[in-house]
């Protein structure tokens, strides 16, 4: 059964307590940090377009926590440039932002 959550719709949840989140977030890395869960690099596409005004980038970040018996897996896409702001150099979006997360 798929259940797809829009922004709107995430903003409704209630109950959601602090404290359970936070726990729950605790005890996934500390399985991380004893090798029971599994959390590999982010993978990142990039490709610059032909006429270089921008950068076209792709994540795909994933992970699971199998005493949970849950993964996670995130993609998000959007294009970036460069440009200089007092003489440091930013990532700045330039267009929309895509971004999904399935949860198993």
């Amino acid at each position: 059964m798929v259940l797809f959550l829009s922004n709107e719709d995430m903003e409704q949840i209630e109950g959601l307590e602090t404290a359970a989140i936070t726990d729950l977030i605790e005890r996934a890395y500390g399985e991380l940090g004893e090798g029971s869960a599994a959390s590999p690099p982010r993978c990142r596409l990039t490709a610059p377009l032909p006429d270089g005004s921008a950068t076209y980038w792709f994540n795909i970040i994933m992970g699971a926590v199998p005493s949970m018996q849950t993964m996670a897996l995130r993609f998000d896409s959007t294009f970036f440039r460069l440009i200089d702001v007092e003489g440091l150099t930013r990532k700045v979006r330039a267009g929309d932002f895509v971004g999904l997360v399935l949860l198993f």
